[in-house]
C-alpha cells in the first residue's frame, strides 16, 4: 500500500466531482486488501473495500475479480490503469480511481465515469525494486511456487534448482519476508503466504525482467503445413516442453495457437534437427531457456503457472479467458 498514491488519487477525485471521501487503512491484513474507502454522495454514502496498486494490467484482472467476489463493494486505486483493464473493470462493475483523475463507480444508486485523462509517468516503487522480483529472484520464486516444499530445503539446493548464486536465495527470502509472503511456521520451518498475490506479482514481473533474458530466438517450421501438425511433434519432454498458447491448447482445449512457445535445455542445433524448425526473426516459434528443475515428466507442457503467466501477458481477450481457465483448473485449489 502507498499512502501518498491513495491520497493523491482521492484528492483528484474530489477536485473532479466535489465529493468528499474518507480513507481507513487496514492493519495486519493478510487478504491482499488495503483499506476502506467511504464516498459521501448527497443522498448517502458508498463504502468500498480497496486494493491499491501502482499499475493495473490485464495480468491483475483475475485476482481482482476474485477479490470482488469476496467483497460486496470493491474498488481499486492505482497510479495507472491500462485501457484494456479499465474496460474489463467497468464491465464487471469494479470501481476504480487513478492518478490522472479518471474514476468509475457504478452501484444501485450512483454512477460516475471520468475517462480520457492521461496518467503521469510513475517512478519505480520499492516493491518493483524488491529482490524477489529481479531477474534472478524470479527464478527462485517460480521454483518455490511450483514446488512449495522447496522453501524448507537448504539454500544450496534451492540455488541449484534455480541456477542462481547462493546469495540470491538469501536476498530473495529476505525480500519475501518483508512482503509478508514468507513466515516462520516453526523453529526451522518456513511457509509461503498470500500465494495468490505472490502469483500475481510474479506474473506481472516475469515478462519484463526474466523472459527477455532467457529468449534463445525465434524460429519457423521448415514447411508451412507443419504448423497445423504441431501436436504430432515428439518432444524430448525431459528437455523441451510447450509453453504459452500450445500448452494452453493441450491443457484446456480452448485456444488455437498462433504463437508457439518452447522452453528448452536443448541447443539451437538440436532443436533444428529434432523438430524441423529454422531460425526466423519474425517466425511464430519463440524459444526460451528453461529456468527450473522440478517437472511433471509425463506432460508435454511447462508448469501451468508459467502457461498462465505467458497467456495473461497479452491484450487478447480470448487468450486471457483461457489463462483464467488454466488458473481455475490447475492452480486455484493449491494457491487460493
Amino acid at each position: 500500500m502507498e499512502p501518498e498514491l491513495i491520497q493523491q488519487a482521492l484528492l483528484l477525485f474530489h477536485q473532479e466531482t466535489g465529493l468528499k471521501t474518507q480513507w481507513k487503512a487496514f492493519r495486519g491484513t493478510d487478504k491482499g486488501l488495503d483499506g476502506l474507502l467511504t464516498v459521501a454522495f448527497a443522498n448517502g454514502k458508498e463504502i468500498f473495500t480497496v486494493e491499491c496498486k501502482r499499475e493495473i494490467q490485464p495480468t491483475h484482472l483475475q485476482y481482482l475479480y476474485e477479490l470482488q467476489k469476496q467483497n460486496k463493494h470493491f474498488a481499486v486505486i492505482a497510479g495507472n490503469i491500462l485501457p484494456f483493464a479499465k474496460e474489463k473493470l467497468r464491465k464487471n462493475k469494479i470501481a476504480y480511481f487513478d492518478l490522472a483523475g479518471n474514476a468509475f463507480i457504478q452501484t444501485g444508486k450512483h454512477f460516475i465515469l471520468i475517462d480520457g485523462k492521461r496518467p503521469p509517468v510513475l517512478q519505480k516503487n520499492k516493491e518493483q525494486q524488491n529482490r524477489a522480483f529481479t531477474k534472478a529472484g524470479l527464478r527462485v520464486v517460480f521454483n518455490l511456487l511450483i514446488d512449495p516444499k522447496l522453501v524448507n530445503e537448504n539454500y544450496r539446493k534451492i540455488a541449484s534448482d534455480a541456477d542462481v548464486a547462493l546469495d540470491t536465495v538469501n536476498k530473495t527470502f529476505i525480500a519475501l519476508k518483508n512482503l509478508g509472503h514468507l513466515v516462520n511456521a516453526g523453529p526451522k520451518e518456513f511457509k509461503l503466504m498470500q500465494l495468490r498475490r505472490l502469483v500475481e506479482r510474479w506474473t506481472e514481473a516475469y515478462p519484463a525482467r526474466l523472459r527477455p533474458a532467457i529468449h534463445i530466438g525465434n524460429f519457423r517450421f521448415l514447411n508451412n503445413d507443419e504448423e497445423h501438425k504441431w501436436k504430432t511433434i515428439r518432444l524430448d519432454k525431459t528437455k523441451t516442453q510447450w509453453g504459452g498458447e500450445p500448452a494452453a491448447d493441450l491443457l484446456a482445449n480452448y485456444l488455437r495457437p498462433e504463437v508457439f512457445m518452447l522452453y528448452t535445455n536443448e541447443t539451437r542445433n538440436e532443436l533444428m534437427k529434432a523438430y524441423r524448425i529454422i531460425p526466423d526473426e519474425n517466425g511464430p516459434i519463440r524459444v526460451y531457456q528453461k529456468f527450473w528443475m522440478h517437472d511433471e515428466k509425463k506432460f508435454k507442457t511447462v508448469p501451468p503457472l508459467l502457461v498462465y503467466a505467458d497467456l495473461m501477458n497479452t491484450q487478447d481477450a480470448r487468450t486471457i479467458e483461457t489463462a483464467q481457465k488454466i488458473y481455475n483448473e490447475y492452480l486455484k485449489d493449491r494457491l487460493d
